[in-house]
């Protein structure tokens, strides 16, 4: 029986934590655990200037469609009781040049009183996991961020030699 050819070639293959295809269900998995502050409990207290919120990370949902990241989660306070939040981020198509942008709604969609609230908190840690994500991707094959994109159910991470600057070797 023939030796596989890349085995015959001696090349190494290397496994990567973040692949160039993201998942809604590992980008959920990694949302989930920087939603919880490094660990994914079902749930977590957030607590933000005397204030405290249940955050139901079991209830945490992640929709991939075309262009579009959609995350919804429950949230629930003494004040206010059990509501969802859901944030939208709309990335540019895979041929624009906007590689790590993304445009939102002003304020959170969701239960009124709790996007009031913690509606900035969890879009502020959800944008950040998503470039968090990029750089994890990036970082891992030597290389920077160079673009975000939806496409087809998955995230598509694309990233690129840092540019050399003029004068330096």
């Amino acid at each position: 029986m023939a030796e596989h050819p890349i085995a015959a070639a001696g090349v190494t293959r290397r496994h990567y934590e973040v692949t160039d295809l993201v998942s809604a269900e590992a980008l959920a998995a990694r949302l989930r655990t920087a939603l919880g502050g490094g660990s994914a409990p079902p749930q977590v207290v957030w607590e933000d200037r005397g204030a405290e919120v249940l955050v139901h990370l079991d209830s945490l949902r992640v929709h991939l469609a075309d262009r579009v990241v959609v995350v919804g989660l429950d949230l629930e306070a003494v004040e206010t009781g059990r509501g969802q939040l859901v944030v939208q981020l709309v990335f540019g198509s895979a041929r624009g040049k906007a590689g790590l942008l993304a445009s939102t709604d002003e304020q959170v969609r969701g239960h009124a009183q709790l996007a009031a609230r913690w509606g900035l908190v969890f879009r502020d840690v959800i944008w950040a996991e998503l470039l968090h994500t990029t750089r994890d991707h990036a970082a891992e094959r030597g290389l920077a961020p160079q673009s975000l994109h939806v496409l087809e159910g998955h995230l598509r991470l694309g990233a690129a030699p840092l540019p050399r600057l003029a004068g330096r070797g």
